[in-house]
């Protein structure tokens, strides 16, 4: 039970900071969880690990802005969104939405 609660607000905690890098060792000691009971925890409840979990959250996040501000260059996005080049971020995006950052953005 503490466990599953303390992984309900680590997963709440990554919703709402998307574009924040954290580490597992980070947030288990936030939380005052193991870091093993965190990630197997995070797991059944998203279907996910954390890091794709946090992934997935940031491209999605990052969909969004981009939607909102088309006016918005690659690199700026990237680098709104933490990525360290538009190259990864690109791959990345891809990867998730299926399109790049491009063509997302012109469709």
């Amino acid at each position: 039970e503490p466990v599953y609660r303390a992984t309900q607000e680590c997963y709440k905690m990554i919703i709402e900071n998307p574009f924040e890098w954290l580490k597992l060792r980070d947030l288990a000691k936030k939380f005052a969880v193991s870091e093993s009971s965190l990630k197997n925890c995070f797991q059944c409840i998203s279907g996910q690990s954390i890091g794709a979990f946090m992934r997935t959250n940031r491209i999605k996040e990052a969909a969004i802005l981009l939607n909102k501000k088309p006016y918005l260059s690659i690199g700026e996005l990237a680098e709104m969104t933490g990525y360290e080049n538009q190259s990864k971020f690109s791959k990345a995006f891809k990867s998730i939405m299926g399109k790049t950052p491009s063509e997302f953005k012109w469709e």
